[in-house]
């Protein structure tokens, strides 16, 4: 995990996890990996439609989506 500033609060939510952040900076810098993809649906767009999904997304890393492809086609 990243250096938070102040704590985060965790809370199970049936097969999901609520994080409460009492620092907005904290957020700010929130990275989300997706994992288990098919090649064909690792792109681009499909990463920004599943970011979105939690937040606006200000950056897609285009070297991790051209990993993902490579190690989904082994």
């Amino acid at each position: 995990m990243w250096r938070l500033s102040t704590l985060v609060e965790v809370q199970a939510l049936g097969d999901r996890f609520l994080f409460i952040f009492t620092n907005e900076r904290d957020v700010a810098r929130i990275w989300v990996d997706i994992h288990d993809l098919l090649a064909t649906l690792t792109t681009s767009a499909t990463m920004r439609l599943v970011g979105e999904t939690i937040d606006p997304v200000l950056q897609v890393d285009e070297r991790g989506i051209m990993a993902a492809r490579t190690r989904n086609q082994n």
